[in-house]
């Protein structure tokens, strides 16, 4: 085996899945390097980055609902939204284990933030757009983040019911109506009296995790808070 595979690395030699880079696969260290914190100071609600003023004007504008904090372990720019949308977009599902690191070490830098957690629940693809994806990214990146913190992973407890429009198309005004509604829950052993952690690729608006959040506090959750690799604000 050790023969055939480097015999595979002679004729294929690994690369980098960003850069192109030769020996360093699946992200070389200089692409891994660029990926970027949301630079401070940050919304302790919502994980966005606060203007001079440091008020956060998603928050005053539209106060957390169902969810009790948001986290981003980066900016969704450059080289962290290269990664993210080869995941996702490209099949590259090698990315899924980098990416996920990248948020658990962010996670567990805050082990009182995370201390709560009982469960992890990926956000769900609908069933037609996962056979047409073919895996749901978020539920590659709450695998490897379940096994890097220990926390149990939950990856069936809430489903779509309603295929929506990809939130990124829509203006702000209609991602919450978009949302409203598609998503269920089969089994409320999964959820209830437990703090669940919600994991997404991206936070954007929060609609979608607001929108999960409160199926899962109607199952019984004793509270949901959420995670995602990148911030777009």
């Amino acid at each position: 085996r050790l023969l055939a595979g480097g015999l595979l690395d002679l004729l294929y030699p690994p690369v980098c899945v960003l850069c192109g880079q030769m020996g360093a696969a699946p992200l070389c260290a200089v692409c891994r390097a660029q990926w970027k914190p949301v630079p401070a100071p940050v919304c302790g609600a919502c994980a966005a980055a606060l203007p001079p003023s440091g008020q956060c004007a998603r928050c005053a504008a539209e106060p957390l609902a169902s969810l009790s904090a948001v986290r981003a372990a980066g900016c969704y720019e450059g080289r962290l939204r290269e990664a993210i949308c080869a995941l996702k977009y490209r099949k590259r599902t090698s990315l899924a284990a980098p990416l996920a690191e990248f948020l658990a070490e962010y996670l567990l830098a805050d082990s009182a933030w995370l201390a709560s957690v009982e469960v992890i629940v990926p956000v769900p693809l609908h069933p037609s757009r996962m056979r047409a994806r073919g895996f749901n990214q978020a539920e590659h990146i709450a695998h490897a983040v379940s096994r890097r913190t220990g926390i149990p992973m939950a990856p069936h407890a809430l489903f779509r019911i309603r295929n929506t429009r990809p939130q990124v198309r829509l203006r702000a005004s209609e991602r919450a109506a978009n949302v409203s509604g598609a998503f269920g829950r089969p089994s409320v052993q999964a959820l209830a009296h437990r703090h669940v952690l919600l994991v997404d690729d991206v936070v954007t608006t929060l609609h979608t995790l607001e929108e999960c959040a409160s199926v899962a506090l109607g199952a019984g959750a004793k509270s949901v808070k959420a995670c995602g690799v990148a911030r777009d604000n």
